[in-house]
């Protein structure tokens, strides 16, 4: 259900915008959300689930939200398809985003000795390839890929690694063990963006 107070849509380029992803900070969602809004002044929160984005956009919290809902590898996200048709919001535009896979570590070690490997379930699926090369490695789906960096900073394990996006990794002071090894050099994820009314969506509105 809507606020009885609607959100007022601020354009004014000196005021910040507030834009919500789902994640950790360095997702893929957070990059897609700086890349979509440019130069616009945002602030970005990030939420645990597309559910909980959902109901920040309809309750005024956030004047947009970044929803991905296709990727070239791993198809359609139904999850947030099920969100975007069950929540009381509007797709106002679009952003089509490279997804470039790393496994990441707290130390530089060989890709052998990696033990474990943690991330979203559909950057797992976009890696298939790369993880079935690695034998007894053991698998484990996360809430994000940004989250499952700092699970792997939280827990210490040498051992442990993740895949996420060179930037999460930045953001934690992890090492980049390899690069490129989604199943496709080409992948892209589709990100809808969405707010509480039909309206307009570029930056210099």
């Amino acid at each position: 259900a809507r606020s009885d107070h609607p959100a007022q849509f601020r354009h004014d380029p000196g005021v910040p915008l507030q834009v919500g992803y789902q994640g950790g900070a360095g997702a893929y969602s957070h990059l897609a959300a700086s890349q979509h809004f440019g130069d616009r002044s945002i602030d970005c929160r990030g939420y645990r689930n597309f559910r909980e984005l959902a109901n920040g956009v309809e309750r005024g919290k956030l004047d947009y939200a970044m929803l991905p809902v296709e990727n070239t590898t791993a198809g359609s996200i139904n999850e947030a398809y099920d969100v975007l048709a069950q929540a009381d919001v509007a797709a106002v535009g679009e952003e089509i985003f490279r997804v470039k896979h790393c496994l990441v570590a707290l130390e530089p070690i060989p890709v052998a000795k990696v033990r474990r490997i943690a991330s979203h379930p559909q950057a797992l699926a976009q890696c298939s390839e790369f993880l079935a090369t690695l034998g007894e490695c053991q698998i484990e789906s996360y809430t994000d890929t940004a989250m499952a960096v700092g699970k792997v900073v939280r827990d210490g394990d040498p051992e442990q690694a993740a895949i996420a996006s060179r930037e999460a990794a930045r953001r934690h002071g992890l090492e980049v063990l390899k690069s490129r090894i989604a199943n496709q050099s080409e992948n892209y994820t589709r990100f809808l963006v969405i707010a509480r009314e039909p309206q307009p969506c570029a930056p210099d509105v």
